[in-house]
This record gives C-alpha cells, structure tokens and sequence, in this order.
C-alpha cells in the first residue's frame, strides 16, 4: 500500500521524523565524520547517495549547485539553485529542508519550480570503520504546474558506509518512495525501490573523487527500471567551504529523463 496514499500514513511519517530527534544514541564524536577535513565527509552533493555523516550539533550546513542537462530523447534543461539546508540538532540528528530549484527544459518547453522537501537524517551505528544511518523525507504539494506536486510524496533511505584505513571507502543505498508525476502529466503516483552504490577516495588532502551507480525500479507509472551512473570531485577549499564538479551519464532506461548532464556546486558550513 502507498504510504503517502489519501494521507492515511502522513501523520506516521512525521511521527517518524520526531522520533529520530528524541529517541536517544550513544554520545560521541562518530570517527568517520571527524577531523580537520570533516567537511568532506558531512556534505551530501553533488552525488546522489547521501552522506551517512550527520551535522554536528547547532551547525549549519548550506549546498547549493547547477546542473546542465541533456534529456531524453533530445532537448536540454537547466536547474538551479539546489539548495539544501541542513540543521543539526545533536544526538546524531538533522533536519533537512529542500527549497524548490527552478527548471528551465527545452522540449517540450517548460519553466517552474519544483516541489519543496523536508526531512531527517539519524545515525543508528557507528564504529572506526562503519556508519549506518536512517534517512526519511516528505514533499508536501507544492512548486508549479510543470515541476510541482498536487499530492504528498515520501520516501525512506538506508545507508551504509565503510572506510578502509586507507581513505578508500564504499557506501551502499536503498531507498524506497512513493512519487507523484507533475500536475501537467496528471498527478500520478508510482513506488520505486532505489538501490545505489558507491565507491570514493581521496586524491590528496583536501580532494575526493568518487564513482556511483543508482537505479530506481520504476522511473514512471507505466514504465521500469532506469540505471545512471555519476562521477564526481569535491574540494576543500576552506575549513567550511567545498566546491564540486559532477558528470552524470544514462546506463538503461529513462531515470530523470536522462541521456547525460554536467553540474557544479558549493557548500558552506557554519559551525
């Protein structure tokens, strides 16, 4: 059953997100999300696998980015600002607030914003090598005809990380969301499961580069699977600020209307 169906399980939801704020964890600093150059760990652009690193307590971290698009099966669509506004509350808990980015797209041609999402992110474990933490999100009805919603959507996430002594790690993903087509294609809703993996490495102090694939089981109600596959650097240009450069590429199907797509974007953390 959809979890966001006729808002029976909306209020559930939002308990859920409550209850990552209260429900107590061992206290700590956590190993993989410290040091001089923690920022590189905490921030979650530009890939799309989320950081399993939470913002420290009465922190703020601002994202923001750009992205160019080709789509599918031609056409070109920018979007900006991405921004993400992530506030940590302490006990190894955020609270996320998505604004709605504006979307210029070629064909057909359509300009608006997007739907506004907020959410909260937890660490369930943590060790010197492995964090897992919980992630869940709703996006209420909002933004414009084109890009908006009319319906609640939601989704949860899973996410694991591993960090070898070496400065390599892998992260695995899986989510599972109840989406909600724009109104101009009707306001239907599908479930996806979206699992994602991801391997990244440091090139040098203040560098990472990672690679990832993500998938999502269904990219549209009548439609299936869709695989893209990113890859990306991020630098620390200051103790609170990165920069990052992303390429994205198709692989199979038609996930966000994707044939190829190169981005950037900036980060400042305020601790």
């Amino acid at each position: 059953m959809d979890c966001c169906m006729n808002g029976v399980y909306q209020p559930f939801l939002f308990l859920c997100l409550l209850a990552f704020a209260i429900f107590p964890l061992q206290a700590g600093e956590v190993p993989l999300c410290s040091g001089e150059n923690r920022l590189l760990a905490l921030v979650d652009r530009p890939s799309e696998a989320l950081s399993a690193c939470i913002v420290p307590a009465r922190s703020l971290l601002i994202e923001s980015g750009y992205t160019y698009q080709q789509t599918t099966p031609n056409g070109f669509s920018h979007n900006v600002p991405q921004m993400e506004w992530r506030f940590g509350l302490g006990h190894h808990t955020e609270i996320d607030i998505l604004p709605p980015a504006y979307n210029w797209q070629s064909t057909p041609r359509q300009v608006g914003y997007g739907v506004v999402t907020v959410g909260a992110k937890r660490i369930a474990y943590y060790d010197d090598h492995q964090l897992v933490t919980l992630q869940a999100a709703i996006s209420p009805p909002s933004g414009g005809n084109n890009f908006g919603g009319r319906k609640n959507g939601c989704m949860v996430n899973g996410i694991y990380n591993y960090s070898f002594d070496s400065g390599f790690g892998i992260a695995a993903q899986v989510g599972f969301a109840s989406f909600v087509t724009q109104p101009v294609d009707g306001n239907q809703r599908y479930l996806s499961m979206n699992p994602l993996i991801l391997a990244g490495w440091p090139l040098q102090d203040k560098m990472n580069m990672y690679v990832e694939a993500y998938a999502q089981s269904r990219t549209a109600p009548n439609q299936g699977w869709g695989v893209n596959a990113d890859a990306g650097l991020v630098f620390l240009v200051a103790k609170n600020m990165t920069v990052d450069v992303v390429y994205n590429q198709r692989l199979h199907g038609a996930l966000n209307s994707l044939e190829r797509s190169f981005g950037g974007g900036l980060v400042i953390g305020f601790f």
